[in-house]
């Protein structure tokens, strides 16, 4: 792990994945339960210093409405799973995550990594309607797959499980999974 963390990049960010394998192994050994996060009662954006991919992968998004980590970085597994479950996400918020206090209101931009602490009721109001309707926009494409001059560029889906797979497929447009 340390080596990984030295080297930096890409390969520091999988460290995650490496000390959550340690940990889950490391409990089974001592017949203790698996580490993880606690499903919330109501609807949260969960502010972690990092979250390993089981975790993630475990999180509903019904009840999980944004993640905001202290580490981690764009190209994460964490962060990678999140906009696969259409999950807000901001990873290495570094030290403005200890500024958040638990039950504060906070307003996340998981496309350009912003979190805003004192968001005004409305301003954030109207920044998830505009979400929604992107999302809406996004959902309801149909292609063809082109840039802005015409070129034709391939689309690859990032399949976590067979639920994944159904979703790229059933949109019908000439899809591989990368």
């Amino acid at each position: 792990v340390a080596k990984f963390e030295k080297i930096g990049g890409l390969m520091a960010e999988r460290t995650t994945d490496l000390k959550d394998i340690r940990d889950r192994v490391v409990a089974e050994l001592r017949g203790e339960p698996e580490p993880g996060v606690p499903s919330p009662e109501e609807p949260v954006i969960l502010l972690a210093e990092d979250l390993a991919p089981a975790d993630t992968a475990g999180l509903d998004p019904e009840l999980v409405r944004g993640i905001v980590t202290q580490l981690g970085g764009k190209t994460s597994h964490t962060a990678i799973i999140a906009r696969q479950f259409g999950i807000p996400c901001v990873v290495g918020a570094g030290s403005a995550l200890t500024q958040i206090q638990d039950g504060s209101l906070i307003l996340i931009d998981g496309e350009a990594g912003e979190i805003e602490t004192t968001p005004d009721p409305l301003k954030a109001e109207a920044r998830a309607k505009e979400s929604a309707e992107v999302q809406a926009k996004i959902r309801s494409w149909t292609g063809p797959a082109v840039t802005a001059d015409g070129t034709r560029v391939q689309l690859l889906a990032n399949v976590q499980d067979g639920a994944g797979a159904r979703s790229a497929a059933a949109t019908g447009l000439p899809v591989g999974v990368g």
